[in-house]
């Protein structure tokens, strides 16, 4: 085996530990990123307090003629 050859193979197996470093990275990138709730529960959530706002600016906020 030549230089050449070797260097390749260097090359190669560098490559292949930063894909594997990446795969992990992007892996606990992901983890983190998780919300310990199911998405749904924001929308839930932003709607009830929407409409809590509404009726309290409705009946008590606003004045009454």
């Amino acid at each position: 085996m030549d230089h050449k050859e070797q260097h390749q193979q260097k090359k190669e197996k560098q490559r292949d530990q930063e894909k594997k470093e990446h795969r992990v990275y992007e892996q606990q990138a992901e983890k983190k990123g998780r919300l310990p709730f199911h998405p749904a529960w924001v929308v839930v959530v932003g709607f009830v307090l929407t409409l809590t706002a509404v009726l309290i600016w409705t009946y008590i906020i606003s004045p009454r003629p």
